[in-house]
């Protein structure tokens, strides 16, 4: 696997992220990037142990941490994360920022520069996902658009006990209208799992395929920061 997002909606004090770390982790040869994503990492209030846990693990690249720095985190918070396979990338939204959100980006960019951490700094691209819509392929296109898909490298995520390969999977998954569940492996038990992945990595294509849409996606303004008054 080349890169595997990681993203949880329930707390690692109950284990189930450390459980899906250790059953995924212990089931591949190596992934080249773990991409550590929410809504905002920061907010977690267990994200260093969650990447203490998994720097326990050698068979993977780098992490990559992605924020949009515009709240305030503790320098030792941000010391934990000083480790040469963490890097942490700042998702720059700033024609959407106010001057306060911009001084706290800043602020939080010279922190992670003064404490000795692996960097970088991105203006992301939004696009306007395209319909999602039975489009009946057949067998041949279906393993034609997997063969030629980018989730082979880049697509794979980690969440709520599910290893999931590509985002047009994880779209239908979690709003429902189409049944997509025999394209997800379920991690949450280790027997044969490695197996499990391999005949799901392995697959000529996906069900999700027939919802795939062809031809390019709209460019659209990035998401607005908002930050509710307590």
């Amino acid at each position: 696997i080349t890169c595997c997002d990681w993203s949880s909606d329930v707390c690692s004090s109950d284990l189930a992220i450390f459980r899906d770390i250790d059953h995924v982790m212990g089931a591949v040869d190596f992934i080249g990037m773990v991409s550590v994503i929410g809504g905002e990492p920061f907010l977690h209030p267990d994200l260093n142990a969650i990447i203490e846990h998994l720097l326990g693990w050698e068979n993977f690249g780098v992490i990559n941490i992605t924020t949009n720095g515009i709240f305030s985190v503790p320098e030792e918070k941000i010391m934990c994360l000083k480790h040469d396979r963490v890097k942490i990338s700042f998702s720059v939204y700033d024609q959407f920022l106010t001057q306060a959100q911009k001084r706290t980006l800043e602020n939080n960019i010279r922190l992670v520069e003064r404490c000795g951490i692996s960097y970088s700094i991105s203006h992301p691209l939004w696009v306007k996902p395209n319909e999602l819509k039975s489009t009946e392929y057949g067998v041949e296109r279906m393993t034609a658009k997997k063969l030629g898909c980018s989730c082979k490298k880049m697509g794979a995520s980690v969440r709520n006990g599910k290893f999931i390969a590509c985002s047009t999977i994880e779209v239908l998954d979690g709003l429902g209208p189409y049944d997509v569940s025999g394209d997800i492996v379920d991690i949450t038990e280790a027997e044969n799992l490695r197996e499990r992945l391999i005949e799901n990595r392995r697959r000529p294509y996906y069900s999700a395929c027939q919802y795939c849409m062809d031809g390019e996606a709209e460019e659209i303004p990035a998401g607005e920061q908002v930050e509710e008054d307590e």
